[in-house]
């Protein structure tokens, strides 16, 4: 989360004021409305600030200074006073600075609603200060929708702000205003505002302030029907600066206070650093810096976070992985604490460019040296599960008629499928090879590098133009099983796991145990079962649809994501007792038509790990390293495009280190409040609590003495002293439990 920005209207008007003054001041002439003696003027805010500085910090070394850059204008000698404050932020506060100018937005949290052809179709999108909700009419006829807001109270508007959605499928707004919410009146300088392709945070310039108690946006196209409408993500509200809008917000205890002054010479602008040379423990710090020159103040907010200390050791033991595809990220994972890297490019046409030709040190275009990629993960102590996948243009079965993904079509012979996976595990399998069975220019074999591998990915999906196999569940079980079967054959202590199925609703796992015509099954030759879980824009928790095995975001009646795990955790039981279970994908995208947002992806992320490990899933793989971009996954990393750390980085960091090595599955406790959720793990003989919200915040009773908490950004509170709980999104982890009674108590209740 970058909060290292001014607010979008700050940015918009600070240079064009006291134009827009004099054009408000003519309009209200223009329309004979009286002038507002008090309201804050559109604009006229000519003192600037912001912050800049690296976002993290080693353990057990102080914060990294911080800049705070002032402009002002040139003829003002008032001296600058930089106050600023540093406080530990368990819960990632999110919400924006006010602005210095139009204030806080009022809107957020508000009840709101959207309108089609006079009926409620939805509430609360526009004012939950969560940009990625937002309504998008199915595909039809409509000539008009709209979304109203009721602020409580009447309220004099100065200034409006909105996110845009899908703004291809946005047209144009009428901003209309009632004080009983039942006639409404149109803005008549608020007519006809252009939205569409208008992408990212827009301003609605409110030349006249007007007063209302209902706010209504009506969509349209100027009577012309269309097929769809997108609305806001949000819709910001402001009513001008107020008193004492400035204060420090409480996020947590205050570990750094400081004031200094600064004078802005001739230039117009001067900077100061904020430093602090007190060593840190892990966690997340909220920076929170106040500039005032007498007459005008400005907040601004940024998040800094301190690295956890090393693991001491990763290995094969290890729950927890990452999808990977850069081998030079490794030392950077290995911090992180994973053991696993689910690698994503040893890919069939990749390594071997011509039949019979297999080339493990690189091949053009793509150039991948396999063994130096290999060692990069296994020198951090990380374990590697490659998926052996696509198909190479001489060998696909895709009709020349094809021009997109003829990788993903199954190869026209199978043992030449076969034949890859062979030379493959041989190479990097525990077993060594006569010369005269590989396939490489130098015949090495036996490297003993890799002890798992998978047959694919998400083979369970067939369209032609996504999907990486378009070809049947026949045509695939077919192929996967010669391919079992050569992994064996180059190496006998090798684990083969099925390609990751997009899902994991028992009809999905259930062509596993369909029967080949000799009787066996392809869960014969599975060792390990594979399979992928998403739960987009919805809390884990009460997430109904796994937005990938359905291409849909739209909850459809069904279980829960907890309840599905157990039954697959039933299933497996029953089918193949011994078999472990690996969700091989899983995480958050923080931009796109599944996305959220970064604070929403930290909060999350640790809890749907924990509900997969506590339901009996083996090992767990978040998608994905790195990624940032706003299109479908591409947004999913928990590192950025350019390799800066997100917050979910510390959450799954912190989650590693307080569950390493914990038994398999966890009691979930009984809470009559259902949006409380408390599980307890075992290791060796020491208890561990998490717990966590599902929304909001909330505070439970349970005496458990004196105990060590930590929170989900590796913050610990040793010999606390707890009765109760204050709890939020993200997690918490209790340990060194002194009355551990509370808990054996409930533990018995949820066994029963």
């Amino acid at each position: 989360m970058n909060m290292n920005r001014l607010s979008p209207c700050t940015r918009t008007y600070r240079n064009t004021g006291i134009i827009l003054a004099a054009i408000s001041v003519a309009l209200c002439i223009l329309f004979g409305l009286p002038l507002k003696v008090g309201a804050a003027a559109p604009g006229i805010y000519d003192l600037n600030a912001n912050i800049t500085g690296k976002d993290w910090a080693e353990t057990n070394q102080p914060l990294p200074a911080q800049t705070i850059e002032v402009t002002q204008p040139a003829s003002d000698t008032q001296p600058i006073s930089i106050e600023c404050i540093v406080e530990r932020d368990p819960s990632l506060f999110s919400t924006d600075p006010p602005d210095p100018v139009f204030g806080s937005d009022i809107a957020v949290g508000k009840r709101s609603w959207t309108e089609v052809s006079g009926k409620i179709i939805e509430t609360g999108s526009l004012t939950d200060n969560k940009d990625w909700t937002s309504v998008l009419l199915p595909w039809g006829t409509y000539t008009e929708a709209t979304q109203t807001i009721n602020l409580g109270s009447s309220q004099s508007i100065v200034h409006l702000s909105y996110v845009a959605s899908d703004a291809n499928w946005s047209w144009k707004a009428d901003v209309l205003a009632s004080q009983d919410g039942v006639t409404y009146k149109t803005i008549p300088s608020l007519r006809n505002i252009d939205m569409h392709q208008k992408w990212g945070r827009n301003n609605i310039d409110v030349p006249v302030p007007f007063t209302c108690r209902f706010l209504r946006l009506r969509y349209h196209d100027s009577g012309a029907s269309v097929n769809a409408i997108s609305m806001p993500g949000t819709l910001s509200v402001y009513t001008g600066a107020k008193p004492g809008q400035n204060s420090f917000p409480e996020t947590g205890s205050v570990v750094y206070r400081t004031t200094q002054k600064l004078k802005v010479d001739t230039t117009g602008s001067a900077t100061a650093t904020v430093v602090d040379k007190k060593p840190m423990s892990a966690g997340a710090y909220f920076i929170v810096v106040r500039v005032n020159d007498g007459a005008r103040s400005q907040l601004l907010y940024k998040h800094v976070f301190v690295m956890p200390a090393p693991m001491p050791r990763v290995n094969g033991d290890s729950r927890f992985g990452l999808n990977t595809s850069d081998y030079k990220l490794a030392p950077i994972n290995r911090r992180l604490g994973i053991g696993w890297a689910r690698f994503e490019n040893m890919k069939w046409p990749m390594i071997s460019p011509a039949p019979g030709v297999y080339n493990y040190l690189g091949n053009p275009p793509w150039n991948l040296n396999y063994d130096q990629i290999i060692k990069a993960y296994r020198l951090q102590g990380i374990s590697v599960l490659p998926f052996l996948m696509q198909t190479p243009e001489y060998a696909t079965s895709a009709p020349a008629t094809v021009t997109a993904n003829r990788e993903g079509y199954p190869p026209k012979d199978f043992s030449k499928m076969s034949e890859f996976v062979f030379q493959t595990v041989a190479r990097y399998g525990s077993k060594a090879h006569p010369a005269a069975e590989l396939n490489t220019a130098d015949k090495i074999s036996g490297l003993n590098e890799i002890s798992d591998y998978e047959i694919w990915n998400e083979p369970n999906f067939h369209d032609p133009g996504w999907s990486s196999w378009v070809g049947t569940d026949t045509q695939f079980y077919t192929m996967f099983r010669a391919a079992a079967i050569a992994v064996k054959r180059a190496d006998p202590h090798a684990k083969v796991t099925n390609g990751g199925l997009g899902g994991m609703d028992l009809d999905t796992v259930g062509a596993l145990i369909t029967p080949y015509p000799d009787g066996k099954r392809p869960l014969d030759f599975v060792d390990i079962l594979n399979v992928h879980y998403y739960s987009a824009r919805v809390a884990p928790e009460i997430a109904v649809v796994d937005a990938n095995a359905t291409r849909k975001d739209s909850p459809l009646k069904s279980e829960t994501y907890e309840k599905s795990l157990h039954r697959l955790v039933s299933w497996r039981n029953h089918v193949k007792p011994t078999m472990p279970i690996w969700l091989t994908e899983t995480g958050y995208d923080t931009a796109g038509p599944w996305g959220t947002d970064e604070t929403t992806q930290a909060a999350r992320l640790p809890r749907v790990i924990m509900t997969a490990l506590a339901a009996g899933i083996d090992k767990v793989f978040v998608y994905r390293e790195t990624g940032s971009s706003p299109s479908l996954f591409s947004a999913a990393g928990i590192m950025r495009n350019d390799g800066s750390l997100r917050p979910s980085w510390f959450t799954y960091a912190t989650l590693i280190r307080q569950l390493d090595g914990v038994q398999r599955g966890a009691s979930r406790l009984p809470t009559t409040n259902p949006n409380v959720r408390l599980y307890v793990w075992k290791r060796n003989k020491q208890t561990i609590l998490t717990a966590w919200c599902i929304r909001g915040t909330e505070n439970i009773g349970l005496k458990l003495g004196r105990a060590t908490i930590t929170d989900a950004f590796g913050s610990t509170e040793t010999n606390a002293n707890v009765n109760s709980l204050h709890l939020s999104t993200f997690p918490i982890y209790v340990v060194n439990i002194s009355n551990l009674k509370s808990i054996a108590a409930l533990e018995i209740a949820a066994n029963k």
